[in-house]
């Protein structure tokens, strides 16, 4: 199979007959380079830990433990789960849709599901990317069966997959786009011809008018196109973007945000001027900001606990269900030693997903919340319509595009995005948000994105 790359439209034509390429072969080969003396121990390891006994697994893996200590047996084992085709966004479809996947170094293989169960039972000693990456192609294998309940959406994937590699931007897009199910809109058509930041911008768009909500706004937190704040830049390589973990798919939450309540998205969209205009239901502002959580930190090494360390009792409580994100802040059953250890394990956790690349802050009204590594004291919390959390706002000039202005006729602020947040007291709207916008009990002010 040859795709002549300089022929934008063989290529975007190519892209959409990926998926029954793969699905319709009878095998699909992962090649991992040529063989060395310790790839039949390496692979043969693979192979027998995967189909043996539960009872005989860890006898197997406690023995390849060892032989890990050989220098020439650990650099195969980092040859296959360090592979670069781990870091690729277009092998996903490889590995998802065809129906019979092997690994291959030199003339050895062993099956996509010998290796993924391997990594499985021996994430001690495997690489957490690559296990993130099989636990994902095992979804959306499952997903793709008529009966699933795992419903992806083609921003769900993109979301998912932001952190895999492509030479052409547009790419990190394009080929999640085989792997939706029937019924599923894919927001866009492969095109070529027109620029990256014309095929960010168009599908972020493309995700307000779809979806409803302003989820895809989060993604650009950090990534961001020069010339639109709001639309991530796909084209960047993930190595040099400081990510956080989007604050709607963090594990434990006992009911999902809903900062703006039942708000319908209402916006309007400049593709000549790059301006999102928006309406918000509320402003606050950041007064204090704390250091940056980064990875591997506590929430003693950032200090952040000094914020409240004279604090009244119900601060504390404020603080404690912040910097988890409201995940799992109820102890349950301490009634043992080993109890209350396994809650202060689960609450760590808790407060990695949420803080990790995220700052502290206090608002002028005086809430907690945790938003961008990037924030400022000055930036603006603004409780934005049709949005699921608080967003980071910080104020700027419209400069040449005050003409804008005057020709949609809105009046109103220009910001940058800088990103979401977790407040504490603005994740849950009370009442009915739509009703009181109509009318006008609630006052909204159009916010100009640029």
């Amino acid at each position: 199979m040859c795709i002549d790359q300089s022929n934008t439209v063989e290529r975007g034509s190519q892209v959409q007959m990926m998926r029954d390429i793969y699905s319709k072969a009878s095998r699909t080969i992962i090649w991992f380079g040529e063989a060395t003396s310790t790839t039949p121990i390496v692979f043969g390891t693979i192979f027998h830990i995967s189909n043996a006994a539960s009872h005989e697994k860890e006898k197997l893996l406690s023995s390849f433990r060892t032989q890990l200590h050989v220098r020439s047996i650990k650099e195969e084992l980092d040859a296959v789960l360090r592979h670069e085709w781990w870091q690729r966004v277009w092998v996903i479809q490889e590995a998802v849709v065809s129906q019979n996947v092997c690994v291959q170094r030199g003339s050895l293989n062993v099956t996509w599901r010998e290796l993924s169960n391997f990594m499985f039972f021996s994430n001690v000693i495997c690489y957490q990317q690559g296990i993130a990456f099989a636990s994902a192609v095992q979804t959306l294998r499952a997903s793709l069966h008529e009966d699933s309940k795992v419903r992806l959406s083609m921003l769900d994937l993109v979301e998912k997959f932001r952190g895999q590699s492509a030479t052409f931007g547009p790419d990190k897009i394009y080929s999640l786009m085989g792997l939706l199910q029937a019924g599923q809109p894919s927001l866009l058509e492969a095109d070529y011809t027109i620029t990256p930041e014309k095929v960010f911008i168009q599908f972020t768009v493309s995700c307000l008018r779809c979806y409803g909500n302003l989820r895809v706004l989060g993604l650009a937190a950090g990534a961001e196109l020069r010339s639109a704040s709001w639309c991530r830049n796909y084209s960047l390589n993930i190595a040099g973007v400081e990510e956080s973990r989007p604050l709607h798919g963090l594990p434990g939450r006992p009911r999902p945000y809903c900062a703006s309540g039942n708000s319908s998205l209402r916006y309007h969209f400049s593709l000549e001027y790059g301006v999102l205009s928006l309406l918000s239901l509320g402003m606050d502002e950041i007064v204090e900001v704390a250091g940056v959580y980064r990875p591997g930190a506590t929430l003693d090494t950032v200090k952040w606990s000094s914020f409240v360390d004279e604090a009244a009792p119900e601060r504390k409580i404020a603080f404690t269900c912040t910097v988890a994100a409201d995940c799992l802040t109820k102890p349950g059953k301490q009634d043992s030693p080993s109890g209350k250890a396994a809650w202060i394990e689960r609450y760590s956790q808790a407060v990695n997903n949420a803080c990790v690349n995220r700052q502290l802050f206090v608002t002028r009204s005086g809430k907690l919340g945790i938003g961008p590594w990037n924030l400022k004291r000055g930036d603006n919390i603004a409780i934005l319509v049709g949005g699921k959390t608080p967003f980071v706002l910080r104020k700027c000039r419209l400069g040449e595009k005050r003409r804008y202005i005057s020709e949609v006729g809105i009046l109103g602020d220009a910001y940058k995005l800088v990103g979401e947040a977790h407040v504490n007291g603005m994740m849950y709207y009370e009442g009915n948000a739509e009703e009181r916008i109509k009318s006008g009990e609630v006052r909204v002010l159009p916010v100009h994105l640029l």
